[in-house]
């Protein structure tokens, strides 16, 4: 997956003369940094009562399961144009990895478990999962609602530092118990925090692409769109190859200090 560089995120926007200019997040960025919020995990700080818990006896396939939850992300890469699911009649350029975490695969259950379910923290999802491991023959089986729980809010952690270092807004998923603020430019507070360091360093890396105009004006008049998007889709994979890569550091600490 790593051989070639990958899209992790795109951000959608304009340059100063009005015309698009995309923001790609490399997958490989996204990736080491969630892996590394998870290795910083500090269970005692984040869980209150984990003493019938061996966590500890899962944390190396849970960091596993960090390095592999996006995997299939390339295969399902697709620039989308749609109506704004909050403002009937508006349209808007998005991207989707639809049906990606149902790709990964890997030899332990236990971490398959996790990566296919990183994105459904749900009541049927766990208890699905947590019996499926038990028949499996799982003896940590039971830890599964708190590792997972550990590598989403670490990937939604990094996606809401991601955005907002890039100029948009903290956005973090409704289940997501956590609160972040600006400290000062490309450092955040967080609260509850978490992990075991009293700060936690992320590099995020990032190129600025600017699709062909031929293309994006035939998918905005509905000219021939699937192809276009097709095309489009591809364009971003290939300009991303050989497109300069910027990097800009953000930190995270807590934000009351014990």
């Amino acid at each position: 997956m790593m051989s070639k560089r990958q899209v992790g995120r795109v951000v959608f926007g304009f340059d100063e003369k009005g015309q698009a200019q995309w923001i790609v997040l490399t997958l490989a960025c996204h990736v080491n940094n969630v892996v590394q919020l998870v290795r910083a995990w500090d269970n005692g700080r984040a869980y209150l009562d984990t003493a019938e818990l061996d966590l500890d006896a899962t944390k190396s396939r849970l960091v596993r399961a960090a390095e592999i939850h996006d995997s299939a992300k390339p295969i399902k890469f697709r620039i989308i144009y749609r109506e704004n699911p909050f403002r009937q009649g508006e349209m808007e350029w998005a991207y989707s990895f639809a049906g990606h975490r149902f790709e990964v695969y890997d030899p332990d259950p236990y971490i398959q478990t996790l990566a296919r379910l990183h994105h459904d923290y749900s009541v049927a999802g766990i208890t699905q999962g947590v019996a499926r491991l038990r028949a499996d023959g799982e003896p940590h089986a039971a830890n599964l609602p708190l590792d997972l729980y550990t590598l989403e809010i670490c990937d939604q952690i990094e996606a809401t530092l991601a955005r907002a270092v890039l100029g948009g807004d903290l956005e973090r998923r409704v289940f997501m118990d956590f609160h972040i603020e600006p400290v000062s430019e490309c450092h955040y507070a967080l609260d509850p925090y978490p992990f075991a360091t009293d700060e936690v360093r992320l590099g995020i890396e990032y190129s600025r692409l600017r699709p062909p105009k031929e293309l994006v004006d035939r998918v905005e008049a509905g000219s021939n769109k699937d192809k276009a998007l097709e095309e489009l889709t591809s364009w971003v994979v290939e300009a991303l190859q050989t497109a300069p890569l910027e990097i800009k550091e953000v930190t995270i600490c807590a934000l009351a200090q014990p």
